[in-house]
């Protein structure tokens, strides 16, 4: 009874977990070349689409857009007390551009919080950005 469980146990365990028949890459090499085709160019029409919407320019941490945060940060009385508050960012315009609202708080000149907010142009194909303002 014992060398059955050594031996019969582990063998259907081996096959169990490396069961070609459930195994998720037989999803991809039994699909036809059709539907391969199809989830391909769905793939790129939603990366085409976070590039129009102009995501992409944009940091995965905190939505932040890394320039504008930069340069925002720079030219502050008290860098340390930046915090980022939202982004927000248009489709992408006919000449390639994107307009963004930057909010954020910081500390003012008499050491309280303020909320701020910056403007900028922002280039689709670089992802530049060119502040227009900060309020």
């Amino acid at each position: 009874m014992n060398r059955f469980f050594l031996t019969v146990v582990p063998i259907l365990f081996i096959i169990l977990l490396f069961n070609p028949i459930n195994s998720p890459y037989n999803d991809w090499v039994n699909k036809t070349p059709e539907d391969k085709a199809n989830e391909e160019a769905k793939e790129a029409a939603q990366k085409r689409e976070i590039n129009r919407k102009g995501f992409h320019c944009l940091s995965s941490w905190d939505g932040s857009h890394p320039a504008v945060k930069k340069y925002v940060k720079k030219n502050m009385r008290d860098p340390d007390s930046f915090e980022h508050i939202e982004t927000r960012i248009t489709p992408v315009t006919e000449g390639g551009t994107h307009q963004l609202v930057m909010k954020y708080r910081a500390k003012n000149g008499f050491g309280g919080m303020t909320v701020s907010s910056a403007i900028a142009t922002i280039y689709n194909a670089s992802c530049k950005a060119t502040i227009k303002s900060i309020e």
